[in-house]
């Protein structure tokens, strides 16, 4: 992180130099204890990602902020193919946080962290995500048609219909929730790669 931030302070520009700098102070807020010792025992123990929303909210974001850092990294203005990078890669993670939250309720609930399966239950957690899902298709299809995006972008549409895939599965009764999580939704980033190299190789 900190040969990151020096090149991108050499190299880079004041925008990028401020998202890579961003990135630490998001860890730190995710993480760490406001309070004293003095506080009291609830507060003592009290961490921003107890918040709810705040876990899921900061992850996305992160990595959401990573697709505008090559942008800015060279030196180019945002732009409507930018904020529909941005927006995709986080409605994906965010997905991808919320199904992982479901796996951790146990741990999660232990250290009175307040995530979105916890809170509002599972029934109002799967019809969430089967709208961020929907609505990350529609992005992507309005993306293409307003031509922010070339049509080979239009193969990412099999990430959608996978993610509604591993979202029924991840709500079925006694679902293996942990290869779920850390093979089919954490794959799913790579399929993304393999997606678009393909589709641009032969499209």
């Amino acid at each position: 992180m900190v040969v990151a931030i020096i090149l991108t302070f050499v190299y880079g520009n004041l925008l990028a130099l401020l998202t890579v700098l961003s990135f630490p102070i998001i860890v730190i807020l995710y993480s760490y204890k406001f309070f004293s010792k003095r506080a009291s025992r609830f507060l003592k123990q009290f961490r921003l990602k107890q918040v709810l929303f705040v876990k899921t909210l900061l992850v996305s974001l992160t990595w959401g902020l990573l697709s505008l850092l090559a942008v800015f990294w060279a030196g180019l203005n945002i732009s409507f193919s930018t904020i529909f990078i941005f927006l995709f890669i986080f409605l994906r993670i965010f997905i991808g946080c919320v199904v992982f939250d479901l796996r951790d309720v146990v741990g999660d609930s232990k250290h009175n962290i307040n995530t979105i399966p916890l809170f509002f239950g599972r029934d109002f957690a799967f019809s969430l995500l089967l709208f961020l899902n929907t609505i990350s298709g529609i992005l992507l299809l309005g993306a293409v048609f307003l031509r922010s995006f070339p049509p080979q972008f239009l193969v990412l549409l099999l990430i959608v219909f996978y993610g509604y895939h591993y979202i029924f599965q991840s709500f079925r009764r006694n679902a293996d929730l942990k290869f779920i999580c850390d093979v089919i939704v954490d794959g799913e980033y790579f399929l993304w790669v393999i997606l678009l190299w393909l589709a641009f190789l032969f499209w």
